[in-house]
Parts: structure tokens; sequence; C-alpha cells
């Protein structure tokens, strides 16, 4: 958990631009416009694409715009192991697939 949060906190530092990728349902658009608010609110750059699966589709496109860091929010979890880039998932699903 920390060298995730450290690599947040580089791209921050660095002034890395962010994508979010949130899920399209109620948690998953909360959770994404909280963490959309909080780098805005630090002058972070970030764009904000909302999905209803992380499908191969998604992660292709995700994968093309090759972004310092991806942060996955409310969706990513079980596909942990096939993100090939810099990225940090915020789920409260477990990769064993029971909720946190």
């Amino acid at each position: 958990m920390i060298g995730r949060a450290q690599e947040i906190a580089e791209a921050i530092k660095n002034e890395s631009e962010i994508l979010i990728v949130g899920h399209a349902d109620a948690d998953g658009i909360t959770a994404t416009g909280i963490l959309a608010s909080a780098l805005n609110r630090e002058g972070i750059n970030y764009e904000v694409k909302i999905i209803k699966q992380l499908d191969e589709a998604a992660l292709s496109e995700i994968r093309e715009r090759d972004y310092p860091l991806t942060a996955f929010v409310d969706l990513g979890s079980g596909l942990i192991d096939e993100l090939d880039f810099n990225r940090v998932v915020m789920d409260h699903h477990s990769p064993g697939g029971f909720a946190l």
C-alpha cells in the first residue's frame, strides 16, 4: 500500500497527468468524483474515463493513452495481474473476489 501511495505522490510531485478510470455505478462514480476533486484542488492534471467494465477493449484504449499513472476506481482488482502498466487500483473488492 505504501509503495502505491508513494507512486501517486511522485506523479503529483512531477506534475504528471493521471488517468482516472472509474466504474459506472453509484460508488464508482462517487469515488471517482472525490479523487478528481482532490486532484483538482491540488492543481494536478487528470482525465476521467467512466466505464461499465474493464474488458480487453477498455484496457487496449488505456494502454494506447500511455499515461504516466492510471488510477482505477471501484474496478480492476480482478485483473490486477493483467494490468501491465503503472497503475493504482482503489477498490472495495479484493483479487480473491470478496468485498472488503
